[in-house]
């Protein structure tokens, strides 16, 4: 899957999107938030059958234990290839540990982007646990 010409300016649209929105389950959530930026790259949803599937965090881990997985990393890693933390590049998408759980993040430059109940969260890139390339 190849990102599109205008992927730098989709993935930015994105972004501003789940800045504006309140934490959601399911709508603007730290999975949700990567699998936009993944969609403004690539053109599509790499987990459509998922949306509208979960509205709790109960809900959410009984979607991951569908998928034999037990974090976002485990639903990534089904659809995306690992990547090097250091070789990630902007827009690509991977997770960090934040309280003791595993969050999706999306890859900005030297810092990484995650959304959590209070909001947009940034990271230090340094943080970064396990990346995954989104499109070439």
């Amino acid at each position: 899957m190849q990102r599109r010409e205008d992927w730098q300016e989709r993935l930015l649209a994105a972004l501003s999107a789940h800045e504006r929105q309140p934490f959601a389950w399911d709508e603007s959530d730290c999975f949700r938030l990567c699998m936009d930026a993944a969609e403004a790259l690539i053109g599509h949803d790499p987990w459509h059958e998922v949306r509208g599937r979960y509205r709790t965090a109960r809900g959410a881990a009984r979607v991951l234990r569908g998928h034999g997985c037990t974090d976002v990393a485990g639903m990534f890693a089904l659809r995306f290839a690992p990547v090097a933390g250091a070789l990630a590049r902007r827009g690509d998408i991977g997770t960090i540990e934040q309280d003791g759980e595993i969050i999706g993040c999306v890859v900005l430059g030297t810092h990484l982007v995650a959304k959590q109940p209070m909001g947009i969260v940034r990271a230090p890139r340094e943080q970064l646990a396990q990346a995954f390339k989104i499109g070439w």
